[in-house]
């Protein structure tokens, strides 16, 4: 099996697809047809059977180093909040145990009496 990756650009109603180590250029007509396009343009010049070649990623010119960040952003924000609930919930704790009421913490906290009944109970 060989695997290719290949870089996609729009160009009117088509994707041009460059497969990543080939020479050449094809055209799918919509997202979802540029795997098979690009393994038939893959196959012609290296003798592979169509079969064999796998897709690997798929690039996308001028959106894929976007999609990236945007992607790290996001795990780096899902991170930043499970730390900032830990957080939370020591704060809330720490209150707790020093008979603090739910009301306060809330507002201490600026959370919902609610939220922190759940902190407490987590």
């Amino acid at each position: 099996m060989a695997t290719y990756d290949v870089t996609i650009e729009r160009e009117d109603h088509y994707w041009l697809v460059y497969p990543h180590g080939i020479n050449g250029v094809t055209q799918a007509h919509t997202y979802s047809d540029v795997p098979a396009m690009a393994r038939a343009c893959i196959a012609m010049p290296t003798g592979h059977d169509r079969e064999t070649i796998t897709i690997g990623k798929i690039h996308v010119k001028d959106v894929s180093d976007m999609v990236t960040q945007a992607t790290t952003l996001r795990q780096q924000a899902k991170q930043a909040r499970q730390e900032a609930t830990v957080l939370m919930r020591q704060a809330a704790t720490h209150l707790h145990t020093r008979q603090v009421p739910l009301t306060e913490i809330g507002v201490i906290l600026g959370l919902s009496h609610q939220r922190v009944s759940q902190l407490l109970a987590e």
